[in-house]
């Protein structure tokens, strides 16, 4: 039986380092529809939702998402609860057996990292509670991928209480690798030392740079390319070097 996997990219507008990120542009377009348009392309996901809070604050987002097309779940409660918002949006959606988080930071998403990892989430499913690369991390940061099944994300919201604990239930799960068997996809060469998230506004100018300098050569580059890049330009990687290693507060 070949098991449902759904794409939930998770948004909203309130970030104190760089307000509403997630509708800021690059050439023309919001980032929320580029990561769809990236999510969008991989081929062996059965849906894409997004979940963003239910907060009048969040409703521009909800009218975007209306606009690029992509399904939206709207989560009326404590939108630090990450975990409810979650199994809201899975619900919404019909179920599931396993949900791939993206995170509304993460612009550049590879499609063909979400169906690698996809494709091991289903050939080892019994094997494994969690499917990242991130534990630990050998991509550049912001092409973080993590699949849960619904048989942990059930466990996480049952064990974790505290509000604290439900948004940042990953590092839960990374410091506890004996009670969650954890798959981890490594990069066959690291490149750690390189930063494509966006959490600062030097991230959104690095951002804009990539995307002017490779949107126009394939429509839906991949993280090998901005790799390359960055190696033949590194006055681009310099922009927001200051930032490497710094963790982003959950979206």
């Amino acid at each position: 039986m070949k098991h449902r996997i759904i794409a939930l990219i998770q948004a909203r507008m309130g970030s104190t380092r760089l307000p509403g990120k997630v509708m800021k542009k690059i050439n023309g377009k919001t980032v929320i529809e580029i990561i769809y348009e990236r999510v969008k392309a991989a081929k062996k996901i059965d849906d894409i939702v997004l979940a963003i809070p239910g907060s009048k604050e969040n409703d521009v987002l909800a009218v975007e998402g209306k606009r690029i097309g992509v399904k939206t779940f709207r989560f009326a409660g404590n939108e630090n609860d990450v975990i409810s918002r979650y199994l809201g949006a899975i619900e919404y959606m019909g179920g599931a057996d396993a949900m791939l988080r993206v995170t509304a930071d993460c612009v550049f998403v590879d499609p063909a990292l979400v169906d690698q990892l996809v494709r091991v989430c289903r050939e080892k499913f019994e094997r494994y509670d969690y499917f990242t690369n991130i534990c630990p991390p050998s991509f550049p940061d912001g092409f973080d991928l993590e699949i849960f099944p619904m048989r942990t994300l059930n466990a996480l919201n049952k064990e974790l209480r505290s509000i604290h604990g439900r948004e940042w239930f990953s590092l839960y799960v990374g410091k506890h690798s004996k009670r969650f068997r954890t798959y981890n996809l490594r990069a066959r060469h690291p490149h750690t030392d390189m930063r494509v998230v966006i959490d600062f506004p030097e991230d959104l100018t690095l951002a804009r740079k990539i995307y002017s300098e490779l949107a126009p050569r394939k429509k839906v580059f991949s993280f090998r390319d901005i790799i390359n890049l960055l190696k033949q330009k590194p006055e681009f990687r310099r922009i927001n070097a200051k930032y490497l290693g710094y963790v982003s507060k959950p979206v």
